[in-house]
Formats: C-alpha cells, structure tokens, sequence
C-alpha cells in the first residue's frame, strides 16, 4: 500500500514540475504556412512565455499532497473549469433503457460470445438510441475487463462479421441512410483482444450525436433540447459532452452485464478522454493519438493544426464546444487551455 501511494505522490510531484515549468518550443521553426486557406504560425517568437496554472493548488490555495485531496477536491475544480470553458455542462445520468436484443452469440468459429444491444437516450422515445456490440472471449469463467470504441462508422463496418446488425450511418448529404451505403472506417482486431483475455465493444457516434452543424437535433441533446426561445447558456454542452454522455450509458449497461467487470473498462479514443470524467466515471481512457489540442503540449507554438483549431473555434462552438470556447481567440493566450487538455 505505501508503494501505491508513494508512486501517486511522485507522478503528482512530477506533474507540479511540468506544468508549472515556463513554456517553450521543442521543435525548429518553420516558414508560415496555411491549412485549407487558414493561415499557419510555425515561428516560437510569435509564441512568447506564459506559466499554466498549478493543477496542484487547488482553487482556496490548499496544496495537493495526497491522492485523497486530489480526488475529492482538486480533481473536480479542474473538472468544472474544462465544464465551464471548453465542453459544457453534460445533464446528470437517467435510468438506463435498452433492449438486448441478442446475448451471448458464438462469433467468430465459436472463440467469441456477441452480445448486441440498443441503448435509448430518451426515456419515453424510441429514438434516438445507439446499438452496442460486444464481444467477450468464450472460454471465459468470470467477468472481463473490456475495451470500449467509439468508431467513425456502424459496427458492422467495424467488424468482419456477418452476425452483426447493419445499422445506420450519416452521409456526407447528412441523410441518414443504411449502414451497407458506407465503407470500412479501420477495422477492429477482435480476436487479437479475446486472445488476451479481454472483451471488445464498440458504438458508432453518429448513433449518439451526428457530427456536423445542426446535427444536434438528431442526437442525444435533442431530447435535453430547451425551447427555440431560450438563449443557449455559456456552458451548454457541445457534441464532445454528447458523444462522452453516451459513452456513459454503455458504461452502465457494462454494470448489468454478469460477463463483463463494469470496474474495468477502457475507452479508446483520443478526444473522448472528456469521458472519464462526468456523469459516470470510465476507469481508463486511452489516448490513441493527439488529435488538435494535444499536439500543443508537444511543441509549445501554434504549429499547422493546433493554429487551424483555434481559428475553427468560432464553427465548433455550439457543435463539438460550448460557446464559452469562442472566447479563445487565435493568440498566443489560446494555447493555455488547449496544453491543460491535453
């Protein structure tokens, strides 16, 4: 026990050191540049010095020296600035509706158990909902950790396996049309997972909010939706809330599963680490690569796509941010919040 917690304060005393550190480039310049017509700072001088916020001070000055203080207090200040900035306010969990509609299927030649299932978001609609697909090793004889993936496209472009429902996706005329008009979108290795002992799911977002603009009508924020009337609050939540909201409900789906240890999942995708965090907790989050706003914490300068993000923050505001987020303009002050996300 005092290993852990001795581990816990090193990283601790360790993230004290990077982030109160001054920020500099840790690459070479490079000549400007543009992006789909957007212009492209590489130059660190244009940059400047500023020191991040101390995530271990919590916001009445007490320091963060135990793990308990972290969790019960300073972890959920944090929580709420990124709430407040950047993602919104996601409402709190419902009671979870779904219908599994099949459990325990043999998959592929008899090594795997398919579970799928229709998740609603609504508590009185049959739509929207997503379809959940899971799989778990078949020799298993007690509840697995499991591997959770948001994907680009329906399951059953995700898996080679004919078992699977087809599903829908969104065109790019943002026309919801079956699954067999799309293509592959990557495919996931699901027996290199099963062999390890582990299970593998995985949801489609269009299922769970349509990513493009107005496609909230269509998801899962229709159903929270407030009057047309009604002025949007600062921190209403943006599609990332939305997509993470929904995450949520096949985490609490995982809790009814007797094949599945609901205390071991992990989420894989970079830019739904926002999923640990509320309505429900994901044990692990699994950034498979940096996307925007962590390449800033990288370089330290507005390279290509950190610059190009911070000009798009005016469309993707209301979308995948909340409003608040157009307040950071594109300037050197922007990056601040964007390295504390990462």
């Amino acid at each position: 026990m005092s290993v852990k917690i001795d581990l816990r304060l090193g990283l601790l005393v360790l993230a004290l050191f990077l982030f109160t550190s001054p920020v500099r480039g840790q690459i070479a310049d490079a000549p400007d540049d543009s992006v789909a017509g957007i212009p492209v700072n590489s130059t660190e001088a244009r940059v400047g010095e500023y020191t991040l916020p101390n995530p271990l001070v919590c916001a009445d000055g007490q320091i963060v020296d135990s793990a308990d203080i972290w969790t019960q207090k300073r972890r959920g200040e944090i929580i709420g600035l990124f709430e407040q900035h950047q993602f919104g306010r996601s409402p709190a969990s419902q009671n979870l509706r779904c219908a599994v509609f099949e459990q325990g299927a043999p998959a592929f030649a008899g090594r795997a158990k398919r579970t799928q299932v229709t998740i609603y978001f609504a508590e009185n609609a049959d739509e929207p909902y997503m379809d959940l697909l899971l799989y778990v090793p078949a020799q298993a004889t007690a509840p697995v950790p499991v591997l959770l993936n948001i994907a680009f496209t329906a399951n059953s472009l995700m898996v080679e396996d004919a078992g699977v429902r087809e599903g829908f996706i969104w065109n790019r005329e943002r026309q919801k049309v079956p699954a067999a008009a799309g293509f592959p979108f990557g495919r996931l290795d699901v027996e290199s997972v099963l062999a390890r002992g582990m299970g593998l799911a995985t949801v489609y977002y269009g299922d769970i909010e349509s990513d493009f603009p107005g496609g909230a009508q269509h998801g899962v924020r229709g159903p929270f939706a407030k009057p047309e009337s009604s002025a949007l609050a600062a921190d209403e939540w943006g599609a990332i809330s939305a997509w993470s909201w929904g995450l949520s409900r096949a985490l609490d789906y995982f809790e009814t599963d007797a094949a599945v240890d609901a205390e071991r999942v992990a989420i894989k995708r970079h830019w739904l680490l926002h999923a640990g965090r509320r309505p429900r907790q994901c044990p692990i989050r699994l950034a498979g690569d940096s996307g925007f706003f962590a390449k800033a914490s990288e370089t330290g300068k507005l390279i290509s796509v950190i610059n190009k993000s911070v000009y798009l923050i005016p469309q993707t505001a209301n979308r995948q941010h909340c409003s608040f987020f157009r307040v950071y303009k594109p300037t050197t002050e922007a990056a601040e919040i964007r390295r504390d996300s990462a």
